[in-house]
């Protein structure tokens, strides 16, 4: 059952992490990330919330769920990848496009665009 669980762990660990990482590639965090989230899993097997045996209660608060890792955990996987966010940014060449005249305002009627003074103006 240990090994199951430690096999579907780092499948998760690759899931949410990077898809390369193999058992001699792959950074002591995750490793460790992987081994908590199976040692959670062993402790609990059966998913339960909480056990009772005569007088004595046991709870596990917030460790239900079978094996998974926490949000937190994920968040670290997925830091841990070296994969960034992939975007696209409209590129254009220096100076390939026409270039406004500054400090002027634009007239309607295409007129001459009227200049335009902001602090020592000619007046």
């Amino acid at each position: 059952m240990a090994q199951a669980a430690l096999d579907e762990a780092s499948a998760l660990a690759r899931e949410y992490g990077h898809a390369a990482w193999e058992p001699g590639t792959v950074p002591p965090l995750a490793a460790n990330l992987v081994a908590r989230a199976v040692a959670r899993y062993l402790r609990n097997p059966a998913d339960y919330s909480r056990s009772r045996s005569g007088d004595e209660v046991v709870e596990w608060a917030g460790e239900a769920g079978g094996l998974d890792f926490t949000t937190e955990e994920r968040r670290l996987l997925r830091s841990l990848s070296g994969r960034g966010v992939i975007a696209s940014v409209p590129v254009i060449a220096w100076r390939s496009q026409p270039v406004e005249e500054t400090g002027r305002v634009p007239v309607s009627g295409g007129e001459k665009p009227f200049p335009y003074y902001s602090g020592g103006g000619p007046w």
